[in-house]
């Protein structure tokens, strides 16, 4: 009986899986630098009306780490979003998160 997976297959997947990651990373900063004007303001808002002890840049700030590799600014950013942002999003916003992970608990 042969096995599931040769090892050559799994370093060929993983490899695959490595170029999809940071494709799909670099086109998360592309967005965060070519949409940093929009995303300032959405902060702003949020800074306003949700988070008053946290700025828009502080938001800013977390989320440029987050997105260039940082776990803990990753986690505290979903983390925020889930227990501070989604509970407060009207209902027909909430509904383009569902079944994400954005989706609040």
């Amino acid at each position: 009986m042969g096995r599931f997976f040769s090892p050559h297959k799994i370093k060929k997947e993983r490899k695959l899986m490595k170029k999809s990651y940071e494709e799909l990373n670099n086109k998360m900063i592309d967005l965060f630098v070519n949409e940093k004007s929009i995303i300032k303001k959405i902060y702003q808002q949020i800074h306003e009306h949700v988070t008053p002890d946290f700025s828009a840049e502080d938001w800013l700030t977390l989320h440029e780490k987050a997105i260039h590799g940082d776990l803990l600014s990753q986690r505290m950013l979903l983390g925020l979003w889930k227990r501070k942002v989604y509970p407060n999003l009207k209902p027909e916003i909430k509904e383009l998160f569902k079944g994400t992970t954005y989706e609040g608990d």
